[in-house]
């Protein structure tokens, strides 16, 4: 079955694309995926490793999710509607979770190195909680380890910003810069899954 990544990279063509090509690419390659996968195949997924929808987030796992701060993003400067991250902890009502688009392409790799021999070397500043009720659909793509490289570098984020009636959209490279200064205060352990 190919990932939303291959399907997101089928659609790109090999082409060059804007900006707002990939803000509208992600959420309709995860669309997509959610309507074509039945809700036995996510029961059966949810004790699987691999690529796929899942009902919870996996701790130590790479997940995508669309998610909408209902009750804070009239307090936050900006946030991702389309995060991937990696899941740190997973509690009923809430999960929390390096998002990894808080940081520049170039420095995600240094997570995915350390991720590939079972360690967690994240930026403390890209670590969010989540609330589960503010995921939506409630569902989550779980990516493969062979997927990891595509999760990093599409740039598929989408950082807005509630100015009390509606998102506007803010650069990445708004964010890197107020980020990227901040990467050298990192979280390590091992990790879990």
């Amino acid at each position: 079955m190919a990932s939303v990544f291959d399907k997101i990279r089928d659609a790109q063509g090999g082409e060059e694309k804007t900006e707002s090509w990939w803000r509208q690419a992600g959420p309709a390659a995860m669309r997509q995926a959610f309507s074509s996968t039945t809700k036995e195949e996510i029961v059966t997924r949810e004790k699987q490793a691999g690529n796929g929808v899942r009902y919870t987030p996996g701790l130590g796992q790479i997940i995508l999710f669309e998610y909408d701060a209902k009750a804070t993003k009239d307090k936050l400067p900006y946030y991702d509607r389309l995060p991937v991250a990696l899941v740190l902890q997973v509690k009923p009502d809430y999960f929390y979770a390096a998002n990894l688009h808080y940081v520049t392409p170039k420095k995600r790799l240094k997570t995915i190195s350390a991720l590939t021999t079972n360690k967690i070397d994240v930026p403390r500043k890209c670590i969010h909680k989540y609330k589960r009720n503010d995921v939506v659909n409630r569902l989550y793509i779980q990516i493969d380890e062979k997927d990891w490289d595509s999760a990093m570098y599409l740039p598929i984020e989408r950082f807005v910003h509630f100015n009390g009636t509606q998102e506007v959209p803010v650069s990445s490279k708004k964010v890197w810069v107020k980020y990227d200064e901040l990467a050298k205060f990192r979280f390590r352990t091992k990790r879990k899954v």
